[in-house]
């Protein structure tokens, strides 16, 4: 009967290990998803600056409506994007977020450059496709074609979400 209660003992303790095993990982990567909203990480002032740098770019767009000085702003964005260092999961979510805008800024800039040069096809350029295929943060769920005008609106607003979601993890 000895025999009995002491494996019975032991099968209770592995259970209780294996239990509090679990829990700790689970609290493990809770923590670690979580980090920013239960306040354990907030952004280094490098992504402070970089974010402020992005969003430059659309007072830009919004005051002069420029080329010259939307591209003046963008390579400035781009250039602040590059000298973040990601130091805690807050500067990550801030990199992947200003990696997407600037992703949209730049086709932006690309459409309408084209536009500019008078290279811009309409069964080419106004297809969201093709923009779709070289750049992997636009997503341009609207309908083909599109006119220049509306693919800047559209890649746009595409910009501003990613701006936004930069903005909520460094104003927290």
């Amino acid at each position: 009967m000895s025999a009995r209660v002491s494996r019975h003992g032991r099968d209770r303790t592995l259970l209780i290990i294996a239990a509090v095993v679990a829990v700790l990982l689970i609290a493990g990567i809770a923590v670690s998803n979580y980090s920013v909203e239960l306040g354990l990480a907030s952004p280094s002032p490098g992504a402070v600056r970089a974010v402020a740098t992005v969003a430059e770019i659309e007072l830009t767009l919004a005051q002069t409506g420029d080329f010259r000085a939307f591209s003046e702003a963008l390579y400035s964005g781009l250039a602040a994007h590059r000298r973040l260092a990601v130091n805690n999961p807050a500067d990550g979510r801030v990199d992947a977020a200003l990696g997407k805008a600037l992703d949209c800024y730049s086709t932006l800039r690309q459409s309408w450059q084209a536009e500019l040069e008078g290279e811009w096809d309409p069964a080419t350029h106004g297809d969201p496709a093709y923009w779709r295929a070289f750049h992997p943060s636009v997503e341009l769920a609207t309908e083909y074609p599109l006119t220049a005008e509306q693919l800047r609106e559209e890649l746009r607003g595409e910009a501003l979400v990613h701006v936004a979601a930069a903005l909520t993890v460094v104003e927290r």
